[in-house]
């Protein structure tokens, strides 16, 4: 006589229970040693491992490792420490490229100040070039922002000066983009962090400064993968979705492109 559903149900049933308690008996026998083997073989590499401390789980430089601790922001950042991390280790890869440094987007100067010390002591040679209002977002499009004019307003040139400092490399160019590009024409760049936001914006500084940026040259999108910055994406998505060079995201929201030549 055929087995009905339920019978069925039940005899697999009472197997996974046998299974279950066989599991149980022998965890209950053997897991003390199990746990304490894998314990003995996490300290081995451990041990063995060169800076330990630096990985949670994977390696983590920016809790740490190196000189990079001594140039974090002098002033206020909203940048977390992978992003600066990020930032530092990208702006050492373009120390021998041709041209000056450029931030488009400076808030309170915090990636400012780390970009000025960094250059005056690995690249004595660049500028410093920041573009700001210095009084929060201009313009927006509600159409593909998601910020607001005025947004990021607690700021001030004065302040944002004081706390850069290194006067002696860095250049302001106060206003609105790309307005604030006029007379710049035929300068070239190595290294441009954009954290500017705004759909428009990024479009105005992809197009100014790609074209000027030097073979081996890198160029830095902070906002690229936000959520509260969709245009990001979609201005960087749209300039390189034509050219042999493509944004390469990172984990924290940033991306960044090599300009090939």
């Amino acid at each position: 006589m055929p087995w009905s559903y339920r019978t069925l149900h039940n005899a697999w049933t009472a197997r996974q229970v046998s299974c279950l308690n066989v599991v149980l008996e022998w965890w209950e026998k053997y897991g003390r040693n199990v746990r304490a083997a894998i314990s003995r073989r996490v300290k081995t590499l451990t041990e063995k491992l060169p800076d330990s401390k630096f990985y949670r789980p994977h390696f983590s430089p920016w809790l740490g490792h190196g000189e990079f601790l001594s140039y974090l922001p002098t002033s206020h950042s909203v940048l977390t420490k992978p992003k600066l991390y990020h930032l530092y280790s990208l702006f050492m890869q373009s120390t021998t490229v041709l041209g000056d440094v450029v931030e488009c987007g400076v808030y309170q100067g915090g990636t400012a100040s780390m970009l000025a010390r960094l250059i005056a002591d690995k690249a004595k040679n660049k500028h410093l070039h920041l573009f700001d209002t210095f009084t929060g977002i201009p313009v927006c499009d509600p159409d593909v922002d998601c910020h607001h004019v005025g947004d990021f307003g607690d700021t001030n040139l004065d302040q944002v000066k004081t706390g850069v400092g290194h006067a002696d490399i860095v250049r302001y160019h106060v206003g609105i983009m790309p307005q604030t590009f006029t007379g710049l024409e035929n300068v070239v760049v190595s290294f441009v962090h954009v954290d500017v936001d705004m759909y428009q914006s990024y479009v105005d500084c992809l197009a100014f400064f790609w074209p000027r940026l030097s073979p081996g040259g890198i160029m830095v999108f902070d906002d690229y993968g936000h959520q509260n910055c969709p245009g990001a994406r979609k201005a960087v998505d749209e300039f390189f979705a034509d050219k042999p060079e493509k944004a390469i995201s990172l984990f924290d929201g940033q991306a960044f492109a090599i300009k090939l030549r």
